[in-house]
């Protein structure tokens, strides 16, 4: 018998090359099922990391769990949903940006940035958008945002002002 291909051999060869990385697709996409919007489980840790942004923002992150959060951001954007993961950040700041001075602002910047660490260093480069510390500066430079920090300034003032000073000293007593 010759070892001559004959076209025939060739193109069985080819069809069992094609279905064997097939196969191979198959296994590693069955490895890592996709973040399907009908999942509870994901979904719920989705809802968990929102609440923990939350938290961050009000500055009562002593009941966040750090790896929790940022294992579920990990998770987001390995099934491509990083983007969601960074409205949801974007949402969170674009809000605090309208009340927090920029002190609280930056120090919630910066614990978002490390919970999102894998997201900044994989998915911000390939989605070709603005680094969470730079898109955060820029929300917080609004005019729009500079306007409602005037306003939340004054009118915490006017509150103030409007008190007498019996009930001024009364309140720092409390406070105390």
């Amino acid at each position: 018998m010759s070892s001559r291909r004959t076209p025939r051999k060739a193109a069985a060869k080819a069809h069992a090359f094609d279905q064997m990385l097939r196969n191979q697709h198959q296994r590693i996409i069955k490895g890592h099922e996709p973040w399907m919007e009908r999942n509870a489980e994901m979904l719920v840790q989705e809802a968990e990391l929102a609440k923990g942004l939350r938290q961050i923002a009000a500055h009562d992150a002593s009941g966040v769990h750090f790896e929790t959060l940022y294992r579920t951001a990990y998770k987001m954007v390995l099934h491509k949903r990083g983007d969601v993961a960074r409205e949801m950040v974007l949402d969170i700041l674009r809000k605090l940006s309208l009340v927090q001075s920029r002190e609280k602002f930056t120090l919630a910047t910066r614990l978002f940035k490390s919970v999102f660490d894998y997201s900044e260093r994989v998915w911000v480069p390939k989605a070709k958008v603005p680094m969470l510390n730079v898109a955060a500066a820029a929300l917080y430079e609004r005019p729009v945002a500079a306007r409602w920090r005037r306003v939340r300034r004054a009118v915490k003032w006017v509150a103030i002002a409007s008190l007498t000073l019996r009930e001024l000293h009364e309140r720092v007593a409390s406070k105390e």
